[in-house]
């Protein structure tokens, strides 16, 4: 079993993540690990365990890739939270501007599909990847 498959098998909430739930932050912290562990493997290296010299390294640089998806993420959650106390305040009767609350719920959600088809490409890139012959 590869390890993107150990991660949505021990997590099943994970690959079926709905548009309305916000990412807790076990599953945020999940996705990182997951798309770190995914981004900083290239074909060579995947037939050789890193060293330890190698993992601090990684650890510490980090790649540009897997930046940028942290930053996706967080930006995705950010705007689930927003839109979700937007929503909350809207029902308890706070003074909330009914098209401020509409319009961040909706970029929410368009956010939220645009990062689970993104994910859905990685999966695919990466089933593919172990489906080829070395």
């Amino acid at each position: 079993m590869d390890a993107l498959s150990g991660i949505i098998a021990q997590n099943p909430g994970l690959g079926s993540v709905q548009q309305n739930q916000m990412l807790s932050p076990q599953a945020m912290e999940q996705w990182q690990n997951l798309l770190q562990n995914t981004t900083a493997a290239s074909p060579g290296s995947m037939a050789a365990e890193p060293t330890a010299g190698q993992r601090a390294m990684r650890s510490q640089a980090g790649s540009p890739i897997s930046g940028m998806v942290n930053d996706f993420v967080r930006n995705v959650d950010g705007k689930l939270k927003e839109g979700e106390n937007l929503r909350t305040g809207l029902l308890t009767g706070e003074p909330v501007n009914l098209h401020q609350a509409t319009i961040a719920l909706q970029e929410a959600s368009v956010s939220f599909t645009l990062m689970m088809e993104f994910r859905n490409k990685i999966m695919e890139g990466y089933q593919e990847l172990m489906r080829m012959q070395i």
